[in-house]
């Protein structure tokens, strides 16, 4: 039997038209619309032939009617005439419909005289209402099983008011309180499950996003794990190598040699090269000699282009650089002199992924 949980690479009839629908709950309603319209399907089979044979009209319409408006709500949703909730409410609450109206009938046609029998098909068409209720919430459509269950109670209160049979007063506090609950609980149900696929998308939304940012593919991400976690021989290294492509295979090189260089970079050598300037401008030299762009600068300190330029023009005035002077070029100079040379600093890669 299929489920909606079931992969995607499966390749039959079946699951791809299931997975036209892209969320679990786009898939769960259109399992339900297809059951609801196989059982109609297979109602009328059975029924419709025999209410024809004995000539009960009203059975022979309400048949057709409900075989009707199934089909035309399951082709209208294929044709995208309907939109999957609105063509799975439509089937619903004309299943609903047809239950309360095939009650009312017996009821009114046996006023005097409610026997055995009828009050069997009364059971066993308030049995069905209870069953569609809760087919409602698996299909999760909302407000619905609330709706259902008041409508319910309805038309039993309407049964009992045509035919005055102590047999509804029996039975009238259990099913106040089965409809209640099932409709009070089950629009809960809906609702948080509603919530839950929302979040779900959200979540997945913000996966794309963030995977669209650092221009990575998933299973890129799923390599940078593995480097993180897992001690690896270097066949392994040069596999998951192979996943990163080229171009991140050398933004991990640098990034690591960064990293390292940074932590032996620390505040203690750049203050012993430039005592006279302050922390925030040691750290401007940092990341000029770093390499690193206005733009970048501005994002990494979470300051704005004219602070950043002023702290620039500070620092050259407090190292006496004439308007001429390159200040990084100064600032590694200066540098020299504490034992840190320019070439131990790791160079951006510029490598093209291949």
């Amino acid at each position: 039997m299929f489920s909606p949980h079931e992969p995607l690479e499966k390749k039959n009839f079946v699951s791809r038209f299931i997975y036209r629908e892209e969320s679990f709950l786009g898939r769960q309603q259109l399992l339900s619309l297809i059951y609801y319209t196989l059982q109609i399907t297979l109602i009328s089979v059975l029924f419709l032939p025999k209410a024809i044979a004995t000539s009960r009209l009203f059975f022979i319409i309400l048949l057709s009617l409900l075989q009707i408006v199934a089909t035309i709500s399951f082709v209208g949703y294929i044709k995208k005439w309907f939109k999957l909730s609105n063509a799975l409410r439509i089937v619903i609450y004309t299943i609903h419909y047809a239950i309360s109206l095939q009650m009312i009938y017996i009821s009114a046609n046996n006023v005097e005289l409610l026997t055995g029998l009828h009050k069997t098909l009364l059971m066993g068409n308030i049995t069905l209402m209870v069953l569609n209720v809760a087919l409602s919430i698996i299909a999760c459509q909302r407000h619905d099983p609330l709706v259902l269950s008041l409508l319910s109670l309805l038309v039993y209160t309407v049964c009992a008011l045509i035919t005055h049979d102590r047999w509804f007063e029996i039975l009238a506090a259990i099913l106040v309180v089965t409809f209640l609950l099932l409709g009070c609980l089950g629009s809960s149900l809906v609702w948080s499950t509603r919530k839950i696929q929302k979040e779900n998308l959200d979540l997945k939304k913000e996966d794309e996003e963030l995977f669209a940012v650092f221009n990575l593919r998933r299973e890129q991400v799923k390599a940078y794990v593995k480097l993180a976690e897992q001690e690896m021989t270097d066949d392994k290294i040069g596999a998951v190598f192979d996943i990163l492509g080229k171009k991140a295979q050398k933004n991990v090189m640098y990034n690591m040699k960064r990293y390292f260089f940074s932590k032996k970079f620390n505040e203690n050598a750049i203050g012993k090269a430039f005592p006279t300037l302050t922390p925030s401008e040691r750290e401007v030299c940092r990341l000029v000699m770093q390499e690193r762009k206005l733009g970048e600068i501005c994002s990494i300190l979470q300051k704005n282009e004219s602070n950043i330029t002023t702290t620039r023009s500070n620092i050259r005035k407090k190292l006496g650089l004439a308007p001429g002077d390159d200040l990084k070029e100064t600032l590694w100079k200066m540098l020299d002199g504490v034992g840190y040379k320019r070439d131990t600093f790791p160079r951006r890669p510029h490598t093209r992924e291949e």
